[in-house]
């Protein structure tokens, strides 16, 4: 009879094989490209995780979008595509108040008054390489907090990550 102590490498192992093997096959199943870069974020109207903006707080955030995207692009690309997006501008839903006092510094307070914006510019390539769409986009959710995104309950970039999603739903209908 074996042990925990045993049995715990081997079922350890199988189990982080089990994970990764439904990423990369998604992956490999889609055979898309993304790529998301940012111009000059620290140039960016709010772009910040906490009332003062940091290099981490900022890539934090750059990593939190460009997942975001790379997994909603495999709900509307064909394989073989490459998308390409730029953000030349972004202001998070949400404001810091620093009136409010030094407790409220990680605190986003949320307000009509406040909704999420960004400015984007993309390319959208197909397998043989032909421009399928380009342009640039202001994008903007007045109503912001009118509803709860689905999927993003207790994510703290609910609604800009919403305002990206419905953009590549509207621009990128399933090809």
């Amino acid at each position: 009879m074996k042990t925990i102590s045993q049995l715990r490498f081997p079922m350890l192992a199988a189990l982080a094989l089990l994970l990764a093997l439904p990423a990369s096959r998604g992956a490999d199943a889609k055979n898309i490209q993304v790529d998301v870069n940012f111009d000059h974020p620290e140039k960016f109207t709010d772009f910040k995780d906490t009332s003062m903006s940091t290099e981490k707080g900022r890539a934090y955030l750059m990593s939190e979008f460009t997942n975001d995207i790379r997994e909603t692009a495999k709900r509307y690309l064909a394989p073989g595509d490459h998308l390409e997006v730029t953000f030349t501008d972004i202001n998070l839903a949400g404001e810091y108040e620093p009136q409010r006092g030094p407790r409220f510094d990680e605190v986003r307070i949320m307000k009509s008054i406040y909704p999420p914006r960004m400015a984007i510019t993309f390319k959208l390539q197909s397998a043989d390489g032909k421009v399928v769409a380009e342009g640039e986009r202001k994008l903007i959710d007045m109503n912001y907090l009118m509803t709860t995104p689905p999927g993003f309950d207790n994510d703290r970039l609910r609604y800009d990550k919403a305002l990206v999603n419905d953009w590549m739903r509207s621009e990128f209908p399933k090809r």
